[in-house]
């Protein structure tokens, strides 16, 4: 069972928390966010009686070297605290399901045997809603895995926007672009329910009015609000998974150290007009074309969008308003590329997505935003 913890100040409230897990405590941060944020300060004066290590995360990408490397150096914790962005609790989670099961490469390929030790998740972003999933993405070179378990779902998740505060304009762009990738995917995905449906909404409602605001001229009321609706999309991607946006977005993050956000958000627009035309033929899942093609109306209505075509228009504009590129050849992506982001498309998240999709459709669709 998750519980989640909301509002202004309420990291003090791990103080609260604590005292139901054993020691060590085990804090896994970032390198430069754990202080920028203020969350170390506030953080540690809750660990002054308790025995603790301190695991901080310096890979660009989550994945098992540097679950190894923790393994390795701490102790085996009563409860891991993971506190940063995506990467870092993401991170943790690896970190967590390895003192049980080692950290072996089999992680990334069988569901493990043994549950993680328990997780205190406390996001300094607003963006991947890991706080919220019982999965973590880990990279091996340029492959993405998803690691899944029931018990990576965060015991805790305390969700302070005023952590927030501290991030520059690029990393809130980006992850603010991720919780709307993850809003638009959750609702049109195949495995969707209505209560992901219902979760989606209500975090593209605060996102796409906040996001702008919350890059150009943040304030308490935008960073709430994209806080809010970064935990409600990650509790709708815990239900419904992402889909083609996401599959394509892994090699641009991975090879061409596209932030994960921006890279989900490039492909968004053609996805959406893509699986808009979804017919009995090629419906993918358990949920009927016309009941996608009607989500897909709304998701347009919800961003000002009388269809497809405008509503891909729309979120190009958004992102350029933001600052962050629309074309691949702009991040370095040439058309040879193409190809290789096609062959290394995330499988499982390719699947999900509510209009099967050939290789070809894939190329397809890498070159109208190429």
């Amino acid at each position: 069972m998750s519980e989640v913890v909301f509002g202004d100040g309420v990291v003090d409230r791990l103080g609260d928390v604590l005292p139901g897990f054993p020691d060590p405590v085990l804090v896994v941060s970032g390198e430069h966010s754990y202080g920028r944020s203020g969350a170390e300060q506030r953080i540690e004066r809750h660990l002054k009686d308790r025995v603790w290590d301190h695991f901080v995360v310096r890979a660009r990408l989550p994945g098992l070297e540097s679950a190894r490397e923790a393994v390795h150096g701490a102790r085996t914790p009563g409860v891991i605290v993971a506190v940063g962005g995506g990467a870092v609790i993401d991170t943790g989670k690896l970190i967590a399901l390895a003192f049980r099961n080692g950290a072996g490469d089999d992680l990334l390929m069988s569901p493990a045997e043994h549950p993680a030790v328990e997780i205190i998740a406390i996001p300094t972003t607003a963006g991947s809603g890991s706080e919220r999933t019982p999965f973590a993405v880990a990279y091996r070179g340029s492959s993405k895995y998803s690691v899944s378990h029931p018990s990576l779902l965060p015991r805790f998740a305390i969700v302070d926007p005023t952590l927030t505060y501290s991030l520059s304009p690029g990393p809130t762009a980006a992850s603010g672009l991720d919780v709307i990738s993850h809003a638009f995917e959750s609702a049109w995905a195949g495995s969707a329910t209505e209560t992901s449906i219902r979760l989606s909404y209500e975090a593209l409602e605060l996102a796409w009015p906040s996001i702008l605001d919350c890059v150009t001229k943040p304030d308490p009321e935008s960073r709430h609000a994209m806080a809010k609706a970064s935990t409600l999309a990650g509790a709708a991607i815990a239900i419904a998974k992402t889909t083609a946006s996401h599959a394509l977005s892994y090699y641009l993050t991975a090879v061409h150290q596209v932030p994960h956000g921006v890279a989900a958000a490039m492909t968004l627009g053609v996805v959406l007009v893509f699986n808009a035309g979804v017919d009995e033929f090629t419906i993918s899942g358990v949920r009927g074309a016309a009941e996608i093609r009607e989500t897909i109306g709304s998701l347009c209505g919800s961003i000002g969008a009388d269809d497809p075509p405008t509503a891909m228009m729309v979120i190009e504009d958004l992102l350029r308003s933001l600052g962050m590129p629309t074309r691949l050849a702009e991040v370095g992506v040439s058309g040879s590329d193409l190809l290789a982001m096609v062959d290394s498309v995330n499988t499982e998240r390719l699947s999900n997505n509510p209009r099967s999709a050939t290789r070809e459709e894939l190329v397809e669709i890498l070159t109208r935003v190429a």
